[in-house]
């Protein structure tokens, strides 16, 4: 990567931000998130890993040592009760890209972040992705960007996604938020839907960043 995305979405002095490539060999993980992938495909592997290895070194940085980061029944990692963070990773170009944000929960409530290859949403996929509306405003762009505005969507929702699931454990489809993105600021807006919980309510409207270079759109929010 030439230059990393993450302190450019998440500007913050309180949000510790770590990327990379995802590696081609097994990194040393700790006893107990071994044993999570130890029967899974090696892609499966390290794809874990390479998102373990540097939420490790973003908890040290926030002074948590040692700590095994475990999924929970639905995969979501369960941060430290004073963390709040989120994982990404994606495997769809080049070497692949992971990226790790934390924060302590003393300053942030949540945080989501996703990144996605710009060719991954392809069009037959649409329909269960994007609602009637996001769909009108791709056909309104020229031909040749809407596949990477819809990968940009979807990330956007996956981080939405990820913020509030932090919050209130709760599973949301992907018709649940209308993402508006604004292409030259580098910013989106999430509109609830869908009710989550007692923090997101239908109409309510939430910010977002997000950066796009190498063929890699990745998507970030913050719930200070």
């Amino acid at each position: 990567m030439t230059s990393p995305f993450l302190p450019e979405i998440f500007p913050y002095p309180s949000v510790v931000t770590r990327e990379g490539p995802i590696p081609a060999s097994m990194p040393e993980l700790l006893p107990e998130e071994l044993a999570c992938v130890d029967r899974a495909v090696l892609v499966r592997q390290l794809d874990f890993a390479a998102g373990r290895v540097l939420a490790r070194s973003a908890l040290e940085a926030l002074g948590v040592q040692g700590f095994a980061l475990l999924p929970d029944l639905k995969g979501a990692p369960r941060w430290p009760p004073s963390i709040a963070g989120s994982i990404t990773h994606t495997r769809r170009v080049g070497q692949g890209f992971a990226g790790v944000v934390a924060a302590p929960r003393a300053a942030v409530r949540s945080l989501g972040v996703d990144a996605e290859s710009e060719d991954g949403l392809t069009e037959e996929l649409w329909p269960s992705v994007l609602r009637d509306e996001e769909r009108a405003r791709l056909d309104a762009l020229p031909a040749g960007e809407r596949r990477a505005a819809a990968s940009l969507i979807f990330s956007a929702k996956e981080s939405y996604y990820k913020l509030q699931y932090a919050l209130t454990g709760q599973f949301l489809d992907f018709m649940a938020a209308t993402i508006e993105a604004d292409f030259a600021a580098g910013t989106f807006r999430v509109i609830v839907r869908q009710e989550a919980g007692t923090e997101f309510r239908p109409g309510d409207v939430l910010q977002g960043r997000f950066a796009r270079r190498e063929g890699i759109v990745v998507t970030g929010m913050i719930l200070p």
